[in-house]
């Protein structure tokens, strides 16, 4: 049987008998009735962990497909991963369960080895979340005015600095994210987040839609409109400019071994620029660049 998340979204493995003495246990041979219990509790979780590991694929090959979201999905996306496999990984620490799994090792099971591999995969997924959603839960503070109502001006002089160097910081500690492409995957959701940012400053905050500036400009003949929308262009641009030059530094601090990573993110960078009205051939030149 494979048990379902629980409302709390947290997966419970089936529970495995009490034991009193776990190394008794260890040293004696089980009864025939107690292994065979042993073995369908070990194959329940096996299903259950499989489960939860398909699912988390499943989820990574949408969540890829998703390419207009932000960075702050990303990292409740890998909150919501790291919470569900502790929560396994720590049921499987109890006495009862590590009573189990000693039962099998003493008496040279036939399903120890499918086991040991499902603890393997599930050990290294859940190894892999913690340490991601530390690296995002680190940079959180710098995404988050991304995500507010912030002025373009400044996302530019305050928010993208912080940011940046926040990357630096991590990259200080670990470079394992750039060389396997995740910093890449993460600087993509952050120009998703600048393109609605610009946006909001020309649709939004402008009061009119896409239609009235793109479609019928001659309805903008109101002179504060024309100037709000003028305001608006000039800002988008100038934050297009400097996340341009901001990748460019974060890439050559994180060295030539690494261009293939951000380049990703730089492709995204290019969004901005078709929201906030520039020409393809500024396209052109970062392609040439």
């Amino acid at each position: 049987m494979v048990d379902s998340p629980t409302p709390s979204g947290k997966v419970v493995l089936e529970e495995a008998p009490e034991c009193e003495d776990t190394i008794t246990r260890r040293l004696e041979t089980a009864t025939p009735a107690y292994l065979a219990e042993c073995e369908r509790l070990v194959l329940s979780w096996s299903a259950t962990i499989e489960s939860v590991l398909t699912d988390a694929f499943e989820d990574s090959r949408c969540h890829m497909a998703e390419s207009c979201t932000g960075p702050m999905v990303e990292i409740h996306r890998w909150k919501r991963r790291h919470l569900l496999l502790t929560s396994i990984i720590e049921q499987l620490k109890t006495k009862e369960s590590k009573a189990v799994i000693t039962t099998l090792i003493a008496n040279k099971s036939k399903h120890l080895k499918k086991w040991r591999s499902v603890d393997v995969i599930i050990t290294d997924t859940a190894n892999e979340a913690k340490d991601k959603f530390k690296y995002l839960d680190g940079l959180k503070r710098h995404i988050e005015p991304l995500c507010e109502e912030t002025r373009i001006s400044e996302v530019m002089n305050t928010c993208l600095h912080h940011l940046m160097m926040g990357f630096k910081q991590a990259e200080a500690a670990s470079r394992h994210y750039s060389r396997t492409g995740f910093l890449g995957i993460i600087m993509s959701k952050v120009s998703n987040q600048l393109v609605t940012l610009c946006k909001a400053s020309l649709f939004a905050r402008g009061g009119y839609d896409a239609y009235e500036v793109w479609g019928a400009p001659d309805k903008l003949a109101d002179r504060e409109s024309l100037k709000h929308l003028h305001t608006a262009l000039s800002e988008c641009l100038a934050l297009h400019k400097h996340y341009k030059e901001s990748l460019r530094s974060l890439r050559d601090m994180l060295g030539a071994t690494n261009k293939t990573t951000v380049s990703g993110s730089r492709r995204g960078a290019s969004s901005v620029a078709r929201s906030d009205g520039t020409d393809s051939r500024d396209g052109n030149d970062k392609r040439r660049e």
